[in-house]
Parts: C-alpha cells; structure tokens; sequence
C-alpha cells in the first residue's frame, strides 16, 4: 500500500477513536445517570451567623493587622465568651445574653499554649473542656496545613463551632507561593469544604503589609486574593488616640459591613469601649495626616535648632543672605526656611537689622 494511503488511514483511524471516546460514557458512570439539577429543585437558605452581622457560619472569616493592635487577644477573647457560653464584645449586635457554650478549636503557630494562650483564656472565663488544640512543641504540628488530611481528621473528630488559625502563614504548605492566586485559592478551597461537611466556622489571623496610606484590601500581605476568598474580613488598628483600639467590618458578602468596634486592650484584655461609623480607610488616612505634620514638626525643629545655633557663633549678627545659603548648603528648601524666620521673628527669638542704606540685612539673637 503506498504510503500516503496507508496515512490517511491511520488519520482517519484516529480520528475515530476520538469521537467514540466523546460518546462513550465517563468511566464509574452511566449515560442514564443525571447529576445536575434544575434550580427548583435547590432549597433556598437564609445565610447563619455565628456573630450576628459579622461572622458567618461555615464560611471563613478574615482578622487582620499590624503587630501590636490585638488581633491575638481578639479572638482569645471570643473563644473564651463561646466556649463558656458568656456574651461577646459584639454584644451590641444581638448577643444581649448568654447563650449555649460551643466547642472551640485553635491553632497558634506563634505564641505558646503553656506560656501565653491557656493563662489569657482561663484569665477571661474560659470553658476550658470546651477548647481544643495542639501544642507547638508538638511533632504533629507540622501537619497542620490547610489540605491536609491530618488536619480534616481532626475537624471530623471534633466538630468544633469555630477554628481559628493564627497566623495564616504557619499553615500554609511551604512550596505554596502567598503570591501565587491559584495555589492559594486551592489551599483554601478546604476550608471551605470542610465548612459545609462538619459545621465548622473558620477564623484566620493575618498580618497586613508594612506599605503606609493604603486600606481595605491592599493591607492584605502578600495575598490581595485572600480578600475574595473570605465572606467577611475585619480589620484592627490603633486609633492613635490613648490606646485605643479599632476592629473595622471591611468586607461581608451576606450584607452591610457591620459598624466599627472600639475597644481598649489591658494587658491582653479587651474590652467594649464603643461604636463608630469610621472605617479602615479614615483611621489609616488619619495616621498618615499625623505622621506627615510630625515630620514637617521634626524639621520645622531642626532649622530652628540649626539657625540658633550659628547666630550663637554672631552675636553681632550675620548676614541674612549668608544665613540662607549656609541653610540651603545643608539641604533644606527655601519654604521651610522663611517660614521658619517668620516664625522666630514673629515670637521675638531673632531680629533683623539693617546694615547700611546701600546693603543688605542681619539677622541676630534678640
């Protein structure tokens, strides 16, 4: 047979076995078998919270911030209320009184169960029967991933109400990239599963980025797609005023974000200070106003500093135009020192005089 027969054939050939493979049914199932549904056939479900407005049932909840702003003592102090059924810090949004107490479940991959966590829990009325985790020092630690069998095992076991995991990056497969959307979406994609199967909310604590002036989603570390993946994301920071703290409500996909909860953290204790309309955005935009005037502050200082110094070395005065270059040698703008003279001027600390009719002015120590 010529060759370029025998090639048609073997096309053709080919070409058949791939349109019989696209009607040949799915291997372990019958063409007869149907496994989508018509859409009255879906029951249609109110969504359920387990902090009303807040934090919903079976989905994962994101709490972020910077070091320091008690993110950590936050979510001690929820365990603490829902594990011995006691009201919450959210008791303005409807957890007015007690209610049944809850099995909890956590996981810290930075402070310590024995030498941190367990005092701060029993310190808030803990129900500790009720809490469940897994020491740091302990070899299985490590096989608390988001994925993991080990971790569905425990959650199968347990069931717990809420699982909190403190913070994300401890619990995420070391070859997974936070920057990579797809690896981070399938480790999470868990979770999210796990929720529906075993009734478990999940809270997950995360630091924000170190970029100044940005909210919302962009203080998300390293992952922004962290922010679509969770239902409900809270943000904590520190009002900058007394020590105050703040927990703004910035993303919830079952309704309007809840409103900001102030409150005060005493040596790990947080406590209800009030309510506030702000948000993320007008805390972060605040203390980037008062670090801008803290700088120009800083340097209005340091010309005045400067220029007292050297007119020491003049008692008799030294000329202004002498002054200026002398300023501007060292790197200041021409604004920030006349608005310094005016303001020695203004409050009598330094006086100008003139030199001659023909020439310039000096300026001295008044």
């Amino acid at each position: 047979m010529e060759d370029w027969r025998r090639n048609d054939l073997q096309r053709y050939d080919i070409l058949s076995q791939a349109e019989r493979a696209l009607e040949a049914p799915i291997p372990g199932t019958t063409i007869e078998e149907e496994d989508l549904k018509d859409l009255d056939q879906f029951e249609e479900k109110e969504p359920e919270w387990l902090i009303p407005g807040y934090i919903p049932k079976k989905q994962i909840t994101m709490l972020c911030g910077t070091g320091g702003t008690g993110k950590t003592s936050l979510w001690i102090s929820l365990l603490a209320s829902l594990s011995s059924g006691k009201r919450t810090l959210f008791d303005g949004t409807g957890f007015t009184s007690n209610r049944e107490p809850v099995k909890c479940m956590f996981f810290s991959g930075e402070d310590t169960v024995e030498n941190v966590i367990k005092k701060k829990l029993r310190e808030q009325g803990a129900n500790m029967k009720n809490i469940v985790t897994i020491s740091l020092s302990d070899p299985n630690f490590e096989k608390i991933q988001f994925g993991s069998d080990y971790l569905q095992n425990k959650i199968a076991r347990y069931k717990p109400v809420i699982c909190v995991f403190d913070p994300l990056q401890s619990f995420i497969d070391r070859k997974i990239r936070m920057a990579d959307r797809n690896a981070m979406r399938q480790s999470m994609r868990s979770l999210i599963e796990w929720g529906e199967l075993y009734g478990t909310t999940f809270l997950i604590v995360m630091h924000t980025n170190k970029q100044l002036n940005v909210w919302g989603r962009n203080r998300m570390a390293d992952s922004a797609d962290l922010w679509d993946i969770a239902r409900s994301v809270l943000m904590v920071g520190d009002t900058g005023d007394d020590g105050l703290k703040y927990m703004s409500h910035e993303k919830s996909n079952y309704g309007k974000t809840g409103m900001t909860l102030l409150f005060k953290n005493d040596h790990g204790n947080p406590t209800f200070f009030a309510w506030s309309e702000l948000k993320d955005r007008e805390y972060v935009q605040e203390d980037a106003r008062k670090r801008n005037d803290q700088r120009s502050q800083d340097r209005y200082d340091e010309i005045v500093n400067v220029i007292m110094s050297t007119l020491s070395d003049y008692p008799e005065g030294l000329p202004t135009k002498d002054l200026k270059e002398l300023l501007k040698d060292l790197g200041y703008g021409t604004n920030a020192i006349e608005k310094v003279k005016s303001g020695l001027k203004e409050s009598g600390r330094i006086v100008y005089k003139k030199m001659s009719l023909t020439s310039g002015w000096i300026v001295k120590k008044a």
